[in-house]
Order: structure tokens, then C-alpha cells, then sequence
């Protein structure tokens, strides 16, 4: 899976969108703004985000997203991927936050590849 899906879907995990450990939810917000202003606020990538937000546990919103993150060409963005980075760093450094990436992956949310967790 490309580290900006891992990304998304592990901060929401950790509750990135919720008032929760500042460090996340600030890592987080920087990667919703670069895809909102590379991308447009009425994307489809951005829809995709939205929707996997609005309901996490729904693979095929997950899958959705997956999908427009590769189709939009945002996997291969060296800024998005740097920021995605810094979400999943955030997540793996909190209590259970290695647990929640091996979820991710364990959990079918991988479909293809690895979860970059190094630097930027």
C-alpha cells in the first residue's frame, strides 16, 4: 500500500481527526492540506478522503481511496509521501501505534507493497 492511504487510514485509526495527541493530529492536518491544495477541494481525491473519514471501517471506501491516491499520481508525490511519513511516524510512536500499522496491514488494508514508516 502507498504510505499516503497507510497514512490516512493509521491516523484515523489513532484518531487523528479527534481531539487526541497533538503531534498526530498536526501531521495529519498537513497532509489534508497538501492534497487539498495540490489536488483541489472537490477532487476526486479529496471525495475519497472525505468518505473514507466519514467511515473508516468501510473497505471499499478504503479501496476507493487506495485507488485515487495511485490514479491521481499522489503516491508518487516526494511532498505527500514526506507528510504521510511524518503521519505514520506520529502513529507508530504513540502507545499501540505499532499495533495499529500492523493492523492496517494485517487487516487486508495493504493490498500491494509496503507501509514506509522511514524518513521523509
Amino acid at each position: 500500500m502507498d504510505p499516503i492511504t497507510a497514512a490516512i487510514l493509521a491516523g484515523l485509526a489513532a484518531g487523528a481527526t479527534k481531539v487526541g495527541e497533538r503531534a498526530l493530529t498536526d501531521a495529519y492536518s498537513v497532509l489534508r492540506r497538501l492534497i487539498q491544495r495540490k489536488f483541489g477541494t472537490n477532487s476526486e481525491l479529496e471525495r475519497a478522503v472525505q468518505s473514507v473519514e466519514a467511515n473508516p471501517g468501510s473497505a471499499g471506501r478504503r479501496s476507493v481511496l487506495e485507488e485515487e491516491v495511485v490514479g491521481s499520481g499522489a503516491a508518487h508525490d516526494g511532498e505527500l509521501r514526506a507528510a504521510a511519513n511524518r503521519v505514520l511516524s506520529q502513529v507508530q510512536s504513540m502507545p499501540g501505534g505499532q499495533q495499529i500499522i500492523q493492523e492496517i496491514h494485517a487487516g487486508g488494508w495493504v493490498v500491494g507493497g509496503n507501509i514506509d514508516i522511514g524518513p521523509g
